[in-house]
């Protein structure tokens, strides 16, 4: 039996200043979309996650791929590495 795979993910700067890490252990390995690893990132926060992606507040790169879309499809492997980057200062509302 295989392990359960690890994401990490790795909230930087755009200047590639590291502000968080943070590390989820998932169940099995599957394929989900983007949205569902802002998801698993963020729990309840998730829509306002979503929402400063969409309005380019943030960057996903997933294995070192640009993530363009909240419905790109991932496939879910041990050690899988996800930066947030941050492009816009966090909103205060």
């Amino acid at each position: 039996m295989s392990a359960a795979p690890v994401v990490q993910f790795i909230d930087e700067t755009v200047a590639g200043e590291m502000l968080r890490e943070h590390e989820v252990r998932l169940h099995a390995s599957e394929t989900v979309k983007a949205r569902e690893l802002l998801q698993l990132r963020f729990g309840d926060n998730a829509d306002r996650a979503c929402e400063a992606f969409n309005r380019g507040a943030f960057r996903m790169q997933v294995a070192g791929a640009q993530i363009d879309s909240l419905d790109t499809h991932v496939e879910l492997v041990p050690g899988l590495a996800v930066k947030l980057i941050r492009v816009l200062p966090p909103a205060d509302h």
